[in-house]
C-alpha cells in the first residue's frame, strides 16, 4: 500500500492522511471543494461529545481515546506546521442538567473530571428591577469568567487547584460584577474542566500545512467521478479531468459520502444534517468557558469572539440561513450571556454534518474491494475524534490488532443499526 488516495480533504481526511505519512506512504488527497471547507470550517470545534453521558458507547470510547491525546496530537501539528490551532482547555458549564447523579456516575466510570454545584450565587439586592431577573435569564454567563490556564499541552485533565484542596471544597466560579443570576439550582449545573476546544479553521490549515510539509499532495476543486477496478480491487480513481492511480482508496467524504461513485455500488448509511451557526464579537474574557444548556452551546475564543449553535436540520444538502433561526440563536444566547443581547451577529452560517445512525461513524474497510476504506459517518464530532479514528484507520488498512475494540465502527454494524426518529 504505498500509494494511498484520500478521498476528501476535512479534518478526517486531512487526519488520515497526516497519520499515513507519518508511517512512510505517499499521499494523494481529492477535495471536491476548497480544504476543510464543509462540517470542519463550519463547526464550533468542542472537543467532546456535548453530554456525553447522553451518547452510544462507541462514541464516548472513540472520543475520550481522541481527547486524552489531543493536546499532544494538536502540538505535533503545530510543530510540523509552524501554525497555531488555538487548543484551549477552557472547561464547559452544563446548565439545568437533566439527571445530574447519572451524569457524575458517567463521568466517575469513564475518568472525567466533573464538578457539582460549582456556581456561586450572588447576592441580589432588593433594589434589582424584577424585569432584569426575569428578562434577561442569565445562568452567570459574564458571571463565568473563570480563567482556566490548565493545558500545559501535556494532554492531561486539570487537577483541583491548591486553594479547593486546602478548603476541602469543590472549585466555584466567582461572579463578575456584572453578572445576572436567574434561579437556576446550582445541584443541576455540572463543571467539567477537562474539556477543551481548538479553532476549527486555524485547525484545518495547520493540518493541511503538516500534510504539505510531509510531501501529501492535495488537489483543490477536484470531485472524483467514479473508480476502475480489477479483480476485487480499485486501480485508479477518475475526476472529469484525470485518472489517479491508487494501491488504496480511503473515502472521507463527510456529508456526501452516501452520494457513491462509478464504480462502488455499497456506500455507508451517512446524510446530511444541516447545522446553524452565530457569531459574536465581544472584549475578550468576557466568557471564558464553554456553556451549555439545553441543546445551546457558546462557544469563547481568546480574542473576545464567542460562538452560538447549533440547529439539527435534515434538508438534504442545502446549506441556507434563516432570519427565524438568526433570531432564536440569538434570543436564547442572550438568556445564558447579556452582553449579547445588545449587539448583532458578526456572520452566520451553515455547515452540512455526515449523519449516521446513533452518530457512531464508519470505519472499516469496503465490503466489496479489499482495498478500499471509509472513515465517514462522525456526525456533529469529526474534530472531536479525528486522531482516534486516523489511528483506527491506519490500523484497519495495515491489518494490525487496533489498540480498542473496532466493531462497532465496522461496515456490517453500521447498515444494522436504524435511524432514529428525532435527531
Amino acid at each position: 500500500m504505498p500509494n494511498p488516495l484520500i478521498i476528501g480533504a476535512g479534518v478526517s481526511g486531512l487526519s488520515a492522511a497526516l497519520a499515513l505519512l507519518q508511517r512512510g506512504y505517499c499521499v494523494t488527497l481529492l477535495e471536491r471543494g476548497a480544504v476543510g471547507s464543509e462540517s470542519s470550517w463550519a463547526g464550533g470545534g468542542i472537543l467532546s461529545p456535548l453530554l456525553p453521558w447522553d451518547y452510544a458507547e462507541p462514541v464516548t470510547s472513540l472520543a475520550l481515546r481522541s481527547m486524552a491525546g489531543y493536546a499532544d496530537w494538536v502540538a505535533d501539528i503545530e510543530v510540523i506546521s509552524g501554525r497555531d490551532a488555538e487548543f484551549w482547555r477552557c472547561g464547559m458549564l452544563a446548565l439545568d442538567v437533566a439527571d445530574p447523579e447519572q451524569a457524575l456516575a458517567w463521568c466517575a466510570a469513564h475518568g472525567m473530571m466533573a464538578e457539582r454545584d460549582c456556581l456561586d450565587t450572588p447576592h441580589l439586592a432588593p433594589a434589582v428591577p424584577k424585569a432584569i431577573l426575569c428578562n434577561s435569564i442569565s445562568v452567570i454567563a459574564n458571571a463565568v469568567a473563570f480563567r482556566r490556564e490548565a493545558e500545559g499541552r501535556s494532554g492531561k485533565l486539570p487537577s483541583v487547584s491548591a486553594e479547593s484542596k486546602a478548603s476541602g471544597s469543590p472549585r466555584r466560579f466567582a461572579p463578575r460584577d456584572d453578572g445576572i443570576v436567574q434561579c437556576v439550582p446550582k445541584e443541576n449545573c455540572i463543571w467539567l474542566p477537562g474539556i477543551a476546544q481548538v479553532r476549527n479553521p486555524r485547525l484545518v490549515a495547520a493540518l493541511r500545512a503538516a500534510v504539505v510539509q510531509l510531501g501529501g499532495v492535495i488537489r483543490e476543486q477536484c470531485p472524483a467521478t467514479g473508480v476502475l477496478t480489477q479483480g476485487g480491487r480499485v486501480t485508479a480513481v477518475q475526476t472529469a479531468a484525470e485518472t489517479f492511480p491508487a494501491d488504496a482508496v480511503v473515502l472521507a467524504t463527510g456529508a456526501w459520502a452516501g452520494l457513491g461513485l462509478a464504480g462502488l455500488a455499497a456506500m455507508p448509511k451517512i446524510r446530511p444534517i444541516r447545522g446553524q451557526m452565530l457569531l459574536f464579537k465581544l472584549e475578550p474574557g468576557v466568557l471564558d468557558t464553554i456553556l451549555y444548556r439545553n441543546g445551546l452551546y457558546l462557544i469563547p475564543r481568546r480574542d473576545g469572539h464567542v460562538l452560538v449553535g447549533s440547529t439539527l436540520e435534515d434538508v438534504g444538502f442545502d446549506k441556507s440561513t434563516d432570519d427565524a433561526t438568526r433570531q432564536r440563536l440569538h434570543l436564547e444566547a442572550a438568556e445564558l450571556l447579556p452582553a449579547l443581547a445588545t449587539i448583532q451577529p458578526v456572520q452566520h452560517w451553515a455547515g452540512l454534518r455526515p449523519g449516521s445512525p446513533d452518530n457512531i461513524p464508519v470505519i472499516d474497510r469496503h465490503p466489496d474491494f479489499e482495498n478500499v476504506f471509509v472513515n465517514t459517518g462522525h456526525y456533529r464530532y469529526g474534530v472531536t475524534l479525528a486522531p482516534a479514528s486516523a489511528e483506527l484507520l491506519v490500523d484497519v488498512m495495515e491489518g494490525r490488532t487496533p489498540a480498542f475494540d473496532p466493531a462497532p465502527y465496522r461496515w456490517q454494524a453500521a447498515l444494522e443499526r436504524r435511524w432514529a426518529e428525532t435527531l
